[in-house]
């Protein structure tokens, strides 16, 4: 990307802390905004990014067998591993639909880049209000899969990040047919 040919005002990244870190979750998303709002959602560029806020998991997703999903604690400090995709900012209206806009309805501003972009997620209201929730294995195993094919986590890494944030050591079942499987089913 040359970021000096264009305009950061009409530019945004996209920084994702759930299941949206695994590229190919994410395309889910490019794909049902062009069914749906016949948007097309381009990525211009994807980097890592580490949040000054804690995930936690909330709520039932039908989507996620009545499970938990991820927000970002924007109200405590810590540390969550995310990626950030960049889009034209227009298109972040299109990933707020498909999350929901009940639960994913605040954007939150996480700072600019070198560029004088700006760098946003998606998560809940401070007074949310939603109960905690583990989460269901899939919906975990994603996430895990990002963050092995972003970050090079290992299996006792990401079980020390999942059990910083979860209180608990779920079992982890990486192989490539079961990840194929999940994302078949989504």
């Amino acid at each position: 990307m040359e970021y000096e040919r264009i305009n950061p005002k009409d530019y945004v990244w996209y920084a994702s802390y759930g299941s949206n870190i695994l590229q190919e979750r994410f395309a889910l998303y490019q794909r049902d905004a062009l069914k749906k709002y016949d948007a097309v959602i381009e990525v211009y560029d994807s980097a890592p990014f580490t949040f000054s806020h804690p995930v936690f998991f909330g709520d039932k997703s039908s989507r996620w067998g009545y499970k938990g999903v991820a927000f970002l604690d924007t109200a405590a400090g810590g540390t969550a591993f995310g990626w950030r995709y960049l889009i034209r900012r227009e298109n972040l209206k299109y990933i707020r639909c498909l999350e929901g806009k009940n639960w994913y309805g605040n954007e939150f501003f996480c700072g600019t880049d070198e560029h004088g972009i700006d760098i946003v997620t998606l998560t809940c209201p401070k007074d949310h209000g939603h109960e905690k929730n583990l989460p269901h294995d899939d919906y975990m195993t994603i996430i895990a899969k990002g963050l092995r094919d972003r970050y090079g986590m290992s299996d006792p890494e990401l079980n020390e990040y999942f059990g910083s944030i979860c209180k608990f050591v779920p079992h982890f079942d990486f192989r490539e047919e079961n990840i194929q499987r999940i994302l078949n089913d989504l």
